[in-house]
């Protein structure tokens, strides 16, 4: 529904494209870990930023490579760069680390991009990265807009694997991750912090442009609400005690790109390996 309001052509293949190649199998630990193994990892030797991002590009490109694979083939070689490019744009943005700048950017042209939107060609390129960019976002956020059964069962499975890589840095001697040590993350109150700092802006701003998406809104502070419940029953004898044990969050304080000054189609260009 949203794309069909976005140019360019193949708004829904770039997304579903894009959405695809973004889940393609591999642990994000391998991510973290790789600048420091010995002999360091392969991935990051090859992609010195958004390591995670980068690698599921270049799976993309070498899949759609295969002639078995390659569904742009009747595509002009212009059609074909712009696809390419645009997917590019949607899976680099996926890095936390510009989590900021796109939030920030939404932020400024909410009110202006709700105005344009509906209107066929009005927007310029530039707003269509944006709203192509925080649409793949969501998706990516999406596990927390779903019932409060499901999505608290995939908040515990990405614990886990923040949990696995603090285990990894202990077994190295390097400094362990705050937010990833289980023995200090209450994991009740990371879900709040995720849902409240990351997830709930970012919706509740592409809502004003899409208000169909307040369904997703509601749905955010249901679950928080219980996640809310589970931290208060849970020190409801001893509520001094989560005050000692709360943990530093990583949505609190994420390593963010800062300047925003530079349009998102540049940005996001700059994280390209080339």
């Amino acid at each position: 529904f949203f794309l069909s309001f976005l140019y360019p052509p193949f708004s829904y293949l770039i997304s579903l494209l894009s959405s695809l190649i973004y889940f393609f199998p591999f642990s994000s630990l391998l991510s973290f870990l790789s600048p420091f193994s010995s002999p360091p990892n392969s991935l990051a030797l090859l992609h010195q930023k958004s390591t995670l991002e980068n690698h599921h590009l270049l799976q993309c490109m070498q899949i759609l490579s295969l002639p078995e694979c390659n569904i742009l083939l009747n595509l002009d070689a212009s059609e074909k760069e712009a696809i390419k490019l645009y997917i590019r744009h949607l899976i680099l943005a996926t890095d936390l680390s510009l989590h900021g700048v796109v939030h920030r950017k939404l932020v400024e042209r909410k009110k202006q991009v709700s105005k344009q939107v509906y209107k066929k060609g009005s927007l310029d390129e530039e707003d269509r990265i944006l709203i192509m960019v925080s649409l793949m976002k969501c998706s990516d956020l999406s596990n927390e807009i779903r019932p409060v059964g499901i999505s608290q069962k995939w908040a515990n499975r990405v614990l886990m694997e923040f949990f696995a890589q603090a285990q990894k840095e202990g077994q190295l001697n390097l400094p362990i991750t705050p937010f990833m040590d289980q023995h200090k993350v209450i994991i009740a109150k990371e879900q709040m912090n995720f849902i409240s700092h990351l997830c709930m802006p970012l919706y509740e701003n592409l809502a004003v442009i899409f208000p169909t998406l307040n369904t997703c809104v509601e749905q955010l502070n249901y679950n928080r609400s219980q996640w809310e419940k589970r931290l208060n029953t849970f020190f409801l004898d001893n509520p001094e005690e989560e005050k000692k044990l709360s943990n530093k969050s990583l949505w609190d304080d994420t390593k963010q790109v800062k300047s925003s000054k530079v349009g998102l189609k540049n940005l996001l260009s700059s994280r390209s390996e080339k």
